[in-house]
């Protein structure tokens, strides 16, 4: 499906699971593939197949250890290497108190 299935799967995923409900993903997925278009047999070999397995963990690993705590999840990292975490969905004037505090 490429880029633009991934958003629009992404998009309809987190409509469907606002809060993180733990809904059934063998219920939402076949749901959001045939929503969207996708060859279901295509998307389930795919998901299947673990293609993608090592990157989600490295991800994953990654998000935990610069302190991600949800999501959306952002990190700015400064020149010097310095890691400043944006967990949620923050509003402009957070954001830019942390990009003041890295650039101090």
């Amino acid at each position: 499906g490429g880029n633009d299935a991934f958003w629009k799967f992404s998009d309809r995923f987190f409509e469907l699971t606002p809060s993180n409900n733990r809904t059934e993903l063998e219920t939402v997925f076949p749901q959001i593939v045939k929503e969207i278009g996708l060859n279901q047999t295509q998307f389930n070999e795919c998901l299947e197949s673990g293609r993608y397995d090592e990157k989600i963990a490295s991800d994953l690993e990654n998000f935990m250890e610069t302190g991600g705590r949800g999501t959306p999840w952002s990190i700015l990292v400064t020149e010097s290497g310095e890691k400043f975490p944006i967990n949620g969905a923050q509003p402009a004037e957070a954001i830019n108190q942390i990009i003041e505090a890295a650039i101090k």
